[in-house]
């Protein structure tokens, strides 16, 4: 870590106070939360970045707790910015309302998810937060079945990502066009996007994602009579299963999973 001893010692201390005040403000009822952040030992940045990895953290397998903590969040965040502006930066606000916005979408409030997009639109993003803010957007439009406008939302959060060089989350977008195109049924884009995704995400970091790609791309595969490559991506696909400890995710890979063996029949009984 490039800082000096007395600015690493003070990163530590300022994390473990931001722990035990979250530890404090979610300690009780999701009800009591609200409530005590009118005390001021609450009005912290760092509170409240801890508490936006925390709503990450819970997306997408948790969605009901991600929305509770983004209540949290995001009213911690208006009083900051009330209070004193620059300690939650636009940036920071920004995702904070998209996060919020994936929890309602995952629960079936799309008009809530809208509107704190639409108050995420306005804001001053940076091209990083622009590109969150694209996809947050194009997965409630997918939701919504509105699928080119879904398609073009993710183009964009794609070019973001790529124009900062940031490849892991251009991988995910990438990704997220391949299923995308994959499920409409147009086949031939949708291998392309997954096979360029697949070059780019590192399946340690995000095991389940890419898992999610092989399967996805062994379906295709499958289903155009190319087995071999189609067997051999779903093996590829189970040797990461060992680094995914959330149950539920496990479950949406198994099945995918289903749907590749039935595509493979009899060929794959054999091998």
């Amino acid at each position: 870590m490039s800082c000096f001893p007395r600015d690493c010692w003070a990163v530590r201390d300022r994390r473990d106070v931001a722990e035990r005040l979250r530890t404090e403000l979610l300690g009780g009822e999701p009800e009591e939360w609200l409530p005590r952040l009118a005390e001021a030992a609450f009005h912290r940045r760092d509170l409240f970045e801890a508490l936006l990895e925390i709503c990450h953290a819970a997306l997408p397998f948790d969605p009901r707790r991600a929305y509770e903590v983004s209540e949290v969040a995001l009213e911690l965040g208006r009083r900051l910015r009330e209070l004193v502006p620059e300690i939650a930066s636009v940036e920071s606000f920004g995702r904070a309302l998209c996060l919020g916005s994936h929890a309602r979408r995952l629960l079936g409030d799309h008009p809530g998810a809208e509107a704190l997009l639409e108050s995420a639109a306005v804001l001053p993003l940076d091209p990083a937060e622009r590109g969150f803010f694209c996809r947050a957007m194009a997965l409630l439009r997918w939701d919504e079945g509105r699928f080119e406008e879904a398609a073009s939302l993710l183009s964009q959060a794609s070019r973001r990502y790529q124009e900062l060089g940031d490849a892991r989350e251009e991988g995910i977008c990438l990704a997220l066009m391949g299923f995308l195109r994959t499920a409409k049924g147009e086949m031939r884009q949708g291998e392309a996007f997954l096979r360029k995704s697949m070059e780019t995400l590192d399946p340690q970091s995000r095991p389940r994602l890419v898992a999610e790609a092989r399967l996805t791309l062994a379906l295709g595969l499958a289903r155009t009579d190319r087995k071999a490559e189609a067997q051999y991506l779903w093996q590829e696909a189970w040797s990461l299963y060992s680094q995914i400890p959330n149950p539920d995710a496990l479950f949406s890979l198994v099945w995918r999973e289903g749907q590749v063996a039935y595509a493979l029949g009899d060929w794959a009984q054999r091998l």
